[in-house]
């Protein structure tokens, strides 16, 4: 029996081309957000039709920077430190700082922390004491000594993702979460911190041209055109107009730890 091989129609290729389009725009809003926690405003991005700065008004003892000799990696504190910053969270109304988000950069450096190291090893003398703590050594002296209830490393979180996803990182997971900082949050998943609020599209309003019908015509939608030239074919376009909004600014806390 001979077999038959299919090939591709365009409405194969569109169908594919509007999942990898929608996966790269669900990303692009997840940088985005991730910008708006860490530095409570979005600035604006190069080749983007967003040209204005949107400020969440986070008060100002809530962005810290360590000075050398109170790094994280040369002499600071961190158990003390995010004590400080839960009592400066408090100070301002903010909610408790529970979760912990870093970069695999900042881990590493914590591990290595003299007084992390003796916070876990409080009776051992100084000559006995080890290089370095484990994972679940750093993780057991956080959860006893301060408000922290679970660190996320964002760099394997975010390379996960966009393996799963099957999309590249241009610039890496640091073009977007800084590599020496830390950013403190109440919960994960806590619908009361934000939103993404969404627009409308050039495309949905121009019905007439589209087709597109929904209410206050906001959302993301994805359009097929005819493409002309050398090559006549088809194109996939997939376009939103959104804005992911903080609302507790108060709530958060970015502290960079390493210089």
């Amino acid at each position: 029996m001979n077999g038959v091989i299919a090939t591709p129609t365009a409405a194969d290729n569109l169908r594919e081309a509007f999942v990898r389009l929608g996966k790269e725009l669900a990303f692009t809003l997840e940088m985005y957000r991730v910008e708006a926690a860490v530095n409570a405003k979005i600035s604006p991005k190069s080749g983007s039709a967003f040209d204005n700065e949107w400020d969440y008004a986070r008060d100002s003892t809530l962005t810290v920077a360590k000075t050398t000799g109170q790094t994280w990696a040369d002499g600071g504190d961190p158990v003390q430190d995010l004590r400080d910053w839960a009592d400066a969270i408090d100070a301002v109304e903010g909610d408790m700082p529970t979760i912990m988000l870093t970069t695999k950069k900042v881990w590493r450096a914590l591990a290595k922390n003299a007084a992390m190291i003796k916070y876990y090893y409080p009776t051992t003398a100084k000559a006995s004491l080890p290089n370095l703590l484990k994972d679940d050594e750093l993780k057991y002296v956080l959860i006893q000594m301060t408000d922290i209830r679970e660190v996320v490393i964002v760099d394997d979180i975010y390379k996960d993702y966009a393996r799963q996803m099957g999309i590249e990182l241009p610039g890496k997971v640091k073009s977007f979460f800084p590599e020496n900082t830390v950013l403190l949050i109440p919960a994960l998943g806590d619908t009361s911190m934000g939103y993404t609020a969404f627009g409308p599209t050039a495309q949905a309003k121009e019905k007439a041209v589209y087709g597109i019908t929904r209410e206050y015509d906001a959302g993301p939608v994805g359009v097929v055109l005819d493409s002309t030239g050398a090559n006549p074919g088809y194109e996939a376009l997939v376009n939103a107009s959104a804005l992911p909004v903080l609302v507790k600014s108060n709530s958060t806390l970015k502290a960079t730890v390493l210089l």
